[in-house]
This record gives C-alpha cells, sequence and structure tokens, in this order.
C-alpha cells in the first residue's frame, strides 16, 4: 500500500476514528494522482474487505485513471458500478480511450450506461461520438454510396441529439464533423457544412478558426478537388481568417495535384512573405512536382538545400525520390540518391532496396542489381559502425553461405519480433544474393559499386 494510504490510515486510527468511505474515497483521489492507478485499485481493494461501499465519486476517479490508462475492461467494469454521477467526465474519458483504440463497440455500451444514468451529454461527449462513428470505413478505404448514407444518418441522429440538449457545435466538433465527410468523400456535404459552420459561428460572435479551414482544405486536397480549394483557401484570405504554417503547406500539396509548380511557387512566396518557414513536407511537395514534370536536376537541389537549413530527410523522403526515379528509369538519380543517404548516415529500408533493385533490373544491369542489394542489405543490417560489423559477421555470415536444404526457414526462426524485421529481410536479401552468384562482402562500402557511386558523388558535387 501506499506510503499516502499507510500515514491516513494510521493517523486516523491512533485518534481513535476508523476511516470511513469518505475518508477513502480522499486517500484513493491522492494515490492516483500521486502514485498512480495501482496504489488506489489497492486502497480500493481495502475498502471492499473492511466491507465500505465505494462513493460513485471512488469509482469515478478510478475509472478516469484506467481509461487513460487504455484498460478498458477495468475502466467499463468501475463505471458500471456507478449508481449515479453527476457529470459525464468519466463517461468521456472512457469514450475518447475508444476512440484512439478505435473500439465504437465499446463506446455503444458506455452510451446506453449514460443513458440508464439519466446522464446528459456535454460538447465533449458529442464531440467524441463524432469522431467515433463519423465514417465507418477502415483507413485507406473509399467511401461508397452505402458508407456514405450510413455516415449521414449517424451525424443527423448525434446532431438531433444535440438539439435536444441544446448543445451547439464547437471547433472541435465541427473539425470531426469536416473530417469524417472528407473521409467518406462527401465533397459537397463537407462544403455546406463548412458554409453552415461560418454563419453559426458568425452569429454567436465566435471566430471560427483557421484549423477548421485546414480540415476541410485537407479534405478537399485529398479528393483532388483543386478548385474548390483554392476557391476556399481565398475567402478564407478575404474574410480575415489567417492561414497558418499547415496552410500554406496543404495549398502547396494541392499544387501538386495539378502539378504546377509555378502556382506552388506563389504559395511558397505567401508563406515566407508572412514569416513561416518551409518544413519537410513543404520540400517533399516540391520536389514531388518537379520529379513528376522531370526535372530531376532541381529537385536534388531542394534535397541539398534541406541538408543547408538544418531539416533533417528520413528514408521516407528518400524512396519518394528512388521511386521517381525507377518510374522515369533514372539510374543516375537513384545512384545519386543512395551515396546522398550513405554520407547523411540513413539507413536503407527494405523499401530502398526494392527501388534501387528494380531500377537497375528495368535498365537490364542485373550485375549490378545484385552489387547494390548486396551492399544496401547490408547497410541495413551494419549501421556503418565496424563493431557491429564483425560482430554480424560472425554471427551471421555461416547462415547466409550455408548450403543446408533450408537455411531460410532457419533465418524466419531467428527472428520473432517486429524490431527484427528489417534485419530478417536483409538477410534473406543475402542469402538470395549468394545463391545467384552474386560476392557477400562484409564491408560495403568497399565494394567496386559503392566506390564508383561514391567517386560520381564527387564529380558531380564540383561540376555544380
Amino acid at each position: 500500500m501506499g506510503i499516502i494510504s499507510v500515514f491516513g490510515t494510521l493517523v486516523l486510527q491512533k485518534i481513535g476514528i476508523q476511516p470511513s468511505s469518505r475518508a477513502y474515497d480522499g486517500f484513493v483521489r491522492a494515490l492516483v494522482h500521486g502514485e498512480g492507478l495501482t496504489e488506489g485499485m489497492n486502497m480500493l481493494k481495502l475498502m471492499q474487505q473492511r466491507n465500505l461501499k465505494a462513493h460513485d465519486s471512488t469509482l469515478a476517479t478510478l475509472s478516469i485513471a484506467c481509461s487513460k490508462n487504455f484498460e478498458l475492461d477495468l475502466a467499463e467494469d468501475l463505471l458500471n458500478e456507478l449508481s449515479a454521477s453527476p457529470y459525464p467526465y468519466p463517461c468521456n474519458e472512457f469514450l475518447q480511450a475508444c476512440d484512439r483504440l478505435n473500439q465504437p463497440e465499446r463506446a455503444l455500451r458506455m452510451l446506453a450506461k449514460m443513458k440508464k444514468l439519466n446522464l446528459k451529454p456535454d460538447i465533449r461527449t458529442y464531440e467524441l461520438l463524432i469522431s467515433l462513428f463519423g465514417n465507418a470505413n477502415a483507413p485507406y478505404e473509399d467511401g461508397n454510396l452505402w458508407s456514405q448514407m450510413g455516415c449521414f444518418k449517424r451525424i443527423e441522429a448525434i446532431e438531433k441529439d444535440m438539439a435536444k440538449n441544446c448543445v451547439e457545435h464547437s471547433h472541435t466538433s465541427i473539425r470531426n464533423l469536416l473530417k469524417a465527410l472528407g473521409a467518406e468523400g462527401m465533397i459537397d456535404e463537407l462544403v455546406q457544412r463548412l458554409r453552415s459552420a461560418e454563419d453559426l459561428f458568425f452569429r454567436n460572435n465566435i471566430y471560427l478558426g483557421t484549423p477548421v479551414y485546414n480540415t476541410a482544405l485537407h479534405s478537399l486536397v485529398k479528393a483532388k478537388n483543386i478548385h474548390l480549394a483554392m476557391e476556399i483557401f481565398k475567402n478564407m484570405r478575404l474574410s480575415g481568417v489567417d492561414p497558418d504554417a499547415e496552410t500554406y503547406n496543404i495549398m502547396i500539396d494541392c499544387s501538386s495535384v495539378s502539378q504546377c509548380f509555378k502556382s506552388a511557387l506563389s504559395v511558397l512566396c505567401l508563406m515566407l512573405r508572412v514569416g513561416f518557414d518551409p518544413v519537410a513536407t513543404t520540400y517533399t511537395v516540391l520536389m514531388k512536382i518537379l520529379m513528376d514534370n522531370e526535372d530531376f536536376d532541381e529537385a536534388l537541389i531542394l534535397l541539398d538545400r534541406m541538408g543547408l537549413e538544418g531539416i533533417s530527410v528520413d528514408v521516407l523522403l528518400y524512396n519518394t525520390v528512388l521511386d521517381n526515379a525507377f518510374a522515369k528509369g533514372r539510374v543516375d538519380i537513384t545512384e545519386y540518391v543512395v551515396e546522398h543517404m550513405r554520407r547523411n548516415r540513413v539507413q536503407p529500408d527494405p523499401s530502398t532496396c526494392a527501388a534501387v533493385f528494380s531500377t537497375y533490373v528495368r535498365r537490364q544491369f542485373n550485375d549490378t542489381a545484385l552489387q547494390a542489394l548486396t551492399v544496401l542489405s547490408m547497410r541495413m543490417m551494419l549501421r556503418q559502425e565496424d563493431a557491429v560489423l564483425e560482430e554480424l559477421k560472425a554471427k551471421f555470415a555461416d547462415l547466409v553461405l550455408s548450403e543446408a536444404s533450408e537455411p531460410e526457414s532457419e533465418i524466419l526462426e531467428h527472428f520473432t519480433t517486429s524490431d527484427e524485421d528489417i534485419l530478417t529481410v536483409a538477410l534473406l536479401n543475402l542469402r538470395w544474393c549468394a545463391i545467384l552468384g552474386s560476392p557477400i562482402s562484409w564491408s560495403p562500402d568497399e565494394t567496386p559499386w559503392a566506390r564508383r557511386l561514391a567517386a560520381d558523388y564527387d564529380t558531380r558535387r564540383m561540376l555544380v
């Protein structure tokens, strides 16, 4: 038991008073906020051992802590023991956990519990309900006629209940609503709700806010409705709503849909004029537009500029460039980017290997493709550290070069956790290269292919 509970219990017993339910309620609150949920639950067990009934406030406090720790089974059990609750906060915390864990079925049970307690929802409840039930599709699934009809009915039911309880939309509920409509591809409905929100907030003399517009713009750009996005962006500025950095990045992304670099530069100029610096996302979109127009030289200049401005370049951005180089059959760009990665100490991943290997194969440079796959797979494992190099060589060289019947199964048996997936893929790549006769070098930077890439990189940099 925690220090707080022991001390409090001893003090009361010393003066001849047995702790009451109310005293234990105070202990539980102190424990949960001080020493954590476990000590709070231990105090509840002590109460039960002494046949003391826990107050609703005690149960609510513990349930809130459980919800924040995503222990939903325990949180739900504690809420089921409530006889009454004057406020919806404990239930809202549970709904928020359901939302984050994508468990709407639990949320339905909690709604039934709130109704049983005659607990009136507040705006936070409705914000979470829209987020939970606004759209039914899993991520990356497009909406269809049936899911859109379901989305409309659910939102309509939620808003009817809001009107019944005299609760008006907040900034968060509007954003969740627009996000749900955008996810379902209901663009006309999204624009209509944005206009309705503008009218509602104007009547209440409340500033609608840039984040609401950003949510709408993001959905429009995702739906490739660039003309409507531009219209809303212009109206937003004319009505005195100041765009933020996210707004400008969304509109630069909008320009990538139309593949218009001039339009992207115009937005970038506006962005710089009001004091927002470009970020990695900004450069990624600009580079994508340039590469779509096959202007790889300018794209690489932007890649170098990111380093000069202290913006870190991750493997995802490099893979984006490599994928575009593969699509255009540009081996020279592929080799430059691979060396750029090495010098910036960005470790390749399986997608890097696939893009580089495929680029060479597409040009029928099959031997070079195997050399590249060997080097990149080794770099995935080694992280360019000599100590690790020797360790991995001693541990895995025999496995890669084994003549056993099924070494691949042995490789897979060694690795069962997600943290080791990269190593598993690298070893399987090396095993496959060895079978095809490609020499395996445990000093990848010393291979002829790696040395040539380094020399070509230096030559290109001197010519710039």
